[in-house]
């Protein structure tokens, strides 16, 4: 039975490539090398949104579209937008005053934009660091 050869391999970021400690491991940079030598493309998906993945990319040598935020977001290597998914406008205010009517940390996304209600809010100080 004949073999097709891959051509891509598609990984998450988080528990994959990076450790719980965000730190993106010698193995997973030479195992990525080692694909591109074999002509293998490589390419990533998280539920991180673009900036989360920024400090991935030069190690790796990425050259392909990153999806961020499971999919929602496909921007190139350079953060460029290539497609989106939106919530339209005027869904905004009203999840976002229902989400802090409930005590919730409001966190939104636009683009490759990060903004927060509350600097001090839960897993903001962490997650500004990837």
């Amino acid at each position: 039975m004949p073999t097709t050869p891959i051509r891509l391999l598609l990984a998450d970021v988080d528990g994959t490539l990076v450790t719980n400690d965000k730190v993106l491991t010698d193995r997973a940079v030479h195992a990525v090398h080692k694909l591109h030598d074999a002509g293998v493309l490589f390419a990533v998906t998280s539920g991180r949104p673009p900036r989360g993945m920024s400090m991935i990319i030069e190690p790796l040598a990425l050259t392909t579209e990153l999806a961020a935020f499971n999919g929602g977001l496909i921007v190139n290597p350079d953060m460029t937008v290539v497609e989106q998914q939106v919530i339209p406008a005027e869904v905004v205010a009203p999840v976002v005053a229902l989400m802090e009517s409930f005590g919730l940390s409001v966190w939104i996304y636009r683009g490759a934009d990060w903004y927060v209600r509350d600097v001090k809010g839960p897993q903001v100080d962490r997650e500004s660091w990837t």
